[in-house]
């Protein structure tokens, strides 16, 4: 069983081989356990890789470059206009070649490839929206997507959470750990010392969309700077001498590492506590799933779907509608007693995000539907 997908994530040609963003790339190594042959169309963009890649390395995947389009600007979201003909023209090839195929949405692309399915008479397809399902005020391209994908087909749509929407909207988790993963991490997460001095880590983007503000808000604020020992900022950014100015008037130690490969953030989890993520709006952040494996408790906003994994039970969820300085100064973070038992609680988590269980509900419940469809 051959399977096509279609997306934007970003590619660059490294040697001799196009390498990929490296979660998209190992979940898609692990997808060669339910498909035969897999062709990955997606963009591929010139000069060297600016975010974290992978290569394949596997015969059974193959890379098809679309034209790079879309971005921030208006001028360079016109570009999307200019890249579709040939865009189009390369999918719709990739798509007649296989069984199955997988749109991973929201994209500007998704604009014409959702309706170029309908008319090619393509039923065996399934759409993996990435984002925020709920967002109450998305960017007009991902709104009218998601409104097409709730009315205009059946074919099944994966989504982040369970939203009790119409039976073809299925809540699917997002994988981003190996069950080996999970064990070793598991078992670095037993030995984890909760009553020594606080280590606390950012990981994502370094910007205001993800918080940033908010975290420095809140640590110059806490009334606990004499339990946390060191924040860690992982991830790259637009503008990190500024965040890095920000960081020093709180009195806390913070260091900015940029970007890091998976290998060294885990490092960086397996001495944690806790996680800070006060963002403004996700679907459910992959790097909540891969700290909870170490035992580093979430402090997260309870938007989307995170409120459906996380409780008072296994982190702390912060309400977008209070101050997050007020809220993070009165966390219990003296009480370590606590700590050790939410630590506990969230690495049961992990493995409801491990490729083991996708994989298996990809056979288990969309590919019926698909043969349903069919």
């Amino acid at each position: 069983m051959r399977l096509a997908i279609l997306s934007h994530t970003e590619h660059f040609r490294v040697g001799s081989s196009w390498q990929g963003l490296e979660p998209t790339v190992r979940e898609i190594r692990q997808l060669t356990s339910v498909f035969d042959g897999i062709v990955h169309a997606a963009c591929g963009y010139p000069g060297s890789p600016s975010v974290q890649t992978l290569p394949y390395e596997s015969d059974r995947i193959k890379f098809q470059p679309l034209k790079p389009a879309g971005g921030l600007r208006m001028f360079n979201k016109l570009g999307i206009l200019s890249a579709a003909p040939s865009n189009l023209a390369v999918a719709m090839r990739v798509v007649a070649q296989a069984d199955v195929v997988q749109l991973r949405l929201p994209t500007g692309m998704g604009m014409y490839l959702l309706p170029a399915m309908l008319l090619a008479g393509r039923r065996k397809y399934w759409s993996k929206y990435a984002g925020n399902w709920i967002q109450e005020r998305p960017p007009l391209s991902y709104a009218l997507q998601r409104w097409w994908l709730k009315n205009c087909q059946s074919q099944p749509v994966t989504v982040n959470g369970q939203w009790n929407d119409a039976s073809h909207i299925l809540a699917f988790e997002n994988p981003c750990l190996s069950g080996s993963e999970v064990e070793l991490a598991r078992a670095r997460a037993s030995t984890k010392d909760y009553s020594a001095a606080l280590r606390l880590c950012f990981v994502g983007r370094v910007e205001k969309a993800k918080g940033v503000d908010r975290i420095l808000a809140g640590l110059g604020a806490s009334s606990h700077k004499a339990e946390i020992e060191r924040v860690d900022f992982i991830g790259s950014g637009s503008d990190l001498e500024y965040w890095q100015r920000k960081a020093a008037a709180t009195g806390v130690r913070c260091f900015f590492h940029g970007q890091l490969p998976r290998e060294r953030i885990n490092v960086f989890y397996a001495d944690a506590h806790c996680l800070l993520l006060p963002s403004e709006s996700e679907g459910f952040p992959k790097v909540v799933a891969e700290a909870a494996a170490f035992g580093v408790i979430p402090v997260v906003s309870a938007v989307s779907a995170i409120p459906q994994y996380v409780n008072n039970l296994n982190g702390f969820l912060w309400d977008p509608r209070d101050s997050f300085p007020e809220w993070f100064a009165g966390l219990p973070l003296d009480n370590r007693a606590l700590l050790r038992v939410l630590g506990g609680k969230i690495v049961e988590l992990a493995e409801r995000f491990t490729y083991e269980h996708y994989c298996q509900r990809i056979e288990r419940e969309v590919l019926p539907l698909l043969n349903t469809n069919g």
